[in-house]
Order: structure tokens, then C-alpha cells, then sequence
């Protein structure tokens, strides 16, 4: 499978290129970067709302777990800021815009993955755009969920026989890390698999899936370490360095998730001649 994936990877590049991959990757980068801040602002009131605002920490390290820390500590340290701004009916307006612009980031991702798989776009606009404001909504519901589950197992302690406090549990600091990446994949299998007209199963998907998450490593971490140690963005941008590279690491993010449905359509289409020469 590893050498029919190296074999195809020109192809999947050229499809990429043919259906405007960049494109589509920069429309939904645009849109991910409009949707953050009232994301991070959402949930950190969210937070504060119920009483537990050390939720807000695990929700925004569940958030930015695979970002490079020079570009996530910024984002969140303007987030905070806004936040601390922000109350009573202030709030109403990220409550609003966080589902909406996201619900329009994967109608974003919707064009780019029926592009790849070549699947025609099927759904009603009212239908598609409803679906997609659905999962916009889940996602934000489970990510505070998740938080608040972690946050509660995290802070409990370890006692000895006579019930003394003696430690905090070693194994809460990797829940963090292997939750996040548990739903990261799960999150990416279900865009492949919800978003198209005709998804894959898992089985067809995976190629794809590892080729994003291989290519996004070294690109993403290649980038931080250029934008560290190497470019000039702060001397260039000044206040906007963050939200640059915010866009950078969207547009990373979402070139990275189509470049893996073009392969997983080669994959497939090859499969299929080879079923049919049968």
C-alpha cells in the first residue's frame, strides 16, 4: 500500500492542482481564521458561565494541541484579552458569528472534497447549509464537553490508604495529547466521510488521512520554524504577525485534508480498473 501511494502521489498532486485545491484551501483558511476568535471567546464565556473556568485551559489545549506554540500562544493571549473585555450582552455577537463563519468554512471544505472525489454538489443549499451549521454546533458542544470531563479527571488526586491526598495523577498529563489526537482523526475521518455526496468507508479513506497528517506536520512545523528563526513577519506585519500566521497555518491545514482526498480518489479509481479487468 506504502509503495501504490508513492506510485499515485503525482497523479493526486496533479488533480489537486486541476480542481484549484489552493483555492478552495485558501477560502476555507479565510474563513477558520474569522471563526476563531469568537470561537475562543464562546467558549472561554462558556466556561465562566458554568462555574468552571479552568475549563477554558482544556478547551483551548484540546483546541491548539497540534499548533506550534509560537503561533497558538499568541492567538489565545488576544483571545484572553477580548474575553476579559467582553461581558453581558457583549457576548452575543460571538455566540452568533462562532457557529456561522464555521458552518461556512465547511461548506468551504463540502466544495473542495466533492471536487476531489468527483462527486457532484447533490444537497439543497438550505439542506447543505444547515447540515453544515449542525456540525459546527456539535463540534462546539463536544469540544466543551470533552473539556470539562478531562479538566474534572485531571484535578483528581491520589490518595493513600488512610485517604490522604499524596499526588495528582501522573497519567492526566498524556489525556490531554491522546484524547486530542484520538478526536482529530476521528473529526478528519468524519469530514471525508459526511461532507462529500458519496463519502468513503474507513478502509478507503485512511490512505488519505495519513498523507494529511504527514504532509501537515512538515509543512506546519517547517513554517514555525522559518517564521522563528529565519523570516522577518514581525518586523513586516507588526500587530498582524499572528493572524498571518494563524491564515498560513489554515491554509496549510485545509490544502493538507484536499490533497489527501485527491489520493484517496486515485487509490479508488484504480481499484476500480483493476475490479473491472476481473
Amino acid at each position: 500500500m506504502v509503495i501504490d501511494i508513492i506510485r499515485v502521489l503525482p497523479a493526486a498532486l496533479a488533480r489537486f492542482n486541476a480542481h484549484r485545491g489552493t483555492a478552495h484551501a485558501a477560502e476555507m483558511a479565510v474563513s477558520g481564521l474569522l471563526a476563531l476568535f469568537p470561537l475562543l471567546i464562546l467558549l472561554g464565556w462558556l466556561a465562566e458561565f458554568v462555574g468552571h473556568p479552568e475549563v477554558n485551559g482544556f478547551t483551548q489545549r484540546l483546541l491548539f494541541l497540534v499548533w506550534p506554540r509560537s503561533i497558538a500562544e499568541p492567538m489565545i493571549a488576544e483571545a484572553q484579552g477580548v474575553l476579559t473585555a467582553i461581558r453581558g450582552a457583549g457576548i452575543v455577537p460571538a455566540a452568533i458569528l462562532a457557529p456561522l463563519l464555521a458552518a461556512n468554512g465547511f461548506e468551504a471544505l463540502r466544495t473542495g472534497l466533492n471536487n476531489a472525489y468527483g462527486q457532484p454538489q447533490r444537497l439543497p443549499f438550505l439542506r447543505a447549509r444547515l447540515q453544515s451549521f449542525t456540525l459546527a454546533l456539535v463540534a462546539i458542544a463536544a469540544l466543551v464537553c470533552l473539556a470539562f470531563a478531562l479538566s474534572k479527571v485531571a484535578t483528581l488526586p491520589v490518595r493513600d490508604s488512610q485517604g490522604t491526598i499524596i499526588a495528582m495523577p501522573q497519567g492526566a498529563i498524556f489525556l490531554v495529547p491522546l484524547t486530542g489526537g484520538l478526536v482529530l482523526l476521528a473529526g478528519l475521518f468524519a469530514f471525508h466521510r459526511l461532507l462529500p455526496q458519496n463519502g468513503p468507508s474507513l478502509r478507503a479513506a485512511w490512505p488519505g488521512m495519513a498523507l494529511t497528517v504527514l504532509v501537515w506536520a512538515m509543512a506546519t512545523y517547517g513554517f514555525a520554524f522559518y517564521a522563528e528563526r529565519i523570516s522577518g513577519f514581525q518586523t513586516t506585519y507588526g500587530g498582524y504577525t499572528s493572524a498571518l500566521l494563524t491564515l498560513v497555518l489554515f491554509l496549510i491545514t485545509a490544502a493538507s485534508v484536499l490533497l489527501g482526498a485527491e489520493l484517496n480518489a486515485v487509490l479508488g479509481s484504480g481499484d476500480r480498473r483493476r475490479s473491472a479487468m476481473r
